[in-house]
């Protein structure tokens, strides 16, 4: 009888684990954010349409494929990773300067690569800014 108590008390302490931890480990990620990315502003605007294509055209390069074409995270790569992609829900409530820093620098473990200057994939910071400017004018509507 002790076994059969075991399993369903191991379960729910791990459920509850992870609903009081997730909230714990999100904002300790959020606070490695440097201080001076949260004060960074993008340059561009939903006026400039230039800006929007050129965003538009490197996130149908090298974002769908894991964050999806409508920004949520269905990719045919994301939908099989095991950490789910940011979608346009998360994304967009976070400040420009985060959303900066997440595609310059990536996040570890997650299957996020570093896009910015210097890295294997090489985006100069203009270029981010542009694919930041996308994001909120197609998703954040």
């Amino acid at each position: 009888a002790m076994k059969i108590i075991m399993k369903p008390l191991l379960l729910i302490t791990i459920i509850a684990a992870l609903v009081f931890l997730t909230p714990i480990i999100s904002t300790a990620a959020q606070k490695t954010l440097p201080e001076e990315y949260l004060r960074m502003k993008n340059p561009f605007n939903s006026v400039d349409k230039t800006a929007i294509e050129r965003g538009e055209t490197l996130y149908t390069r090298r974002c769908i494929n894991c964050h999806g074409e409508k920004g949520d995270g269905k990719g045919p790569v994301g939908e099989d990773m095991e950490v789910v992609p940011y979608t346009k829900e998360g994304l967009l409530k976070k400040p420009d300067g985060y959303l900066f820093w997440v595609i310059e620098k990536g996040v570890p473990e997650t299957g996020m690569p570093d896009f910015g200057p210097g890295s294997d994939l090489n985006l100069p910071s203009e270029d981010i800014w542009k694919v930041i400017t996308f994001l909120r004018e197609r998703f954040g509507k």
